[in-house]
């Protein structure tokens, strides 16, 4: 019998956390570190460590750039891109900024294509990257770039 995972994401859930989430539930961490190394991004090394939030373990998972220091975490665990509660007013902004390393769906999609992923498999993947992009397109009200 195959397995179901649901996701509960009632106040939203970011890419660090659900990829923490996964490496919890059994998800080898030197496959995922395979998985992303197959796309191929110069410079760029994954972190696992078990953070303990308010009596609750879990595992915050974290993706660094070169040259990037250890982020500021306040505790609590979730550093979304809600820019405004940084100070930051993201109608200074235009719609080709990216705050904190963020990538458009042009380029995640030209990543997946210079993977060493199969065609079906990178097919899947700009098909989901796409759909996820139009979710957040809408809840922030941006293009979907």
């Amino acid at each position: 019998m195959g397995r179901i995972l649901y996701f509960d994401c009632f106040s939203g859930a970011s890419g660090d956390m659900i990829l923490g989430a996964l490496l919890d539930a059994g998800l080898p961490l030197e496959q995922l570190r395979a998985a992303i190394g197959s796309l191929a991004l110069a410079g760029v090394t994954l972190e696992a460590e078990h953070v303990d939030r308010c009596g609750i373990g879990a595992t915050k998972f974290r993706v660094r750039g070169a040259g990037e220091g250890p982020r500021h975490d306040h505790g609590g665990g979730h550093h979304h891109h809600d820019h405004d509660q940084h100070g930051h007013d993201r109608h200074h902004h235009g719609p080709d900024h990216h705050a904190h390393g963020h990538r458009g769906l042009s380029e995640i999609c030209a990543l997946v294509d210079r993977s060493a992923l199969s065609g079906p498999a990178k097919d899947r993947a700009k098909r989901l990257f796409r759909r996820l992009a139009e979710t957040e397109a809408d809840i922030h009200q941006r293009p979907v770039e």
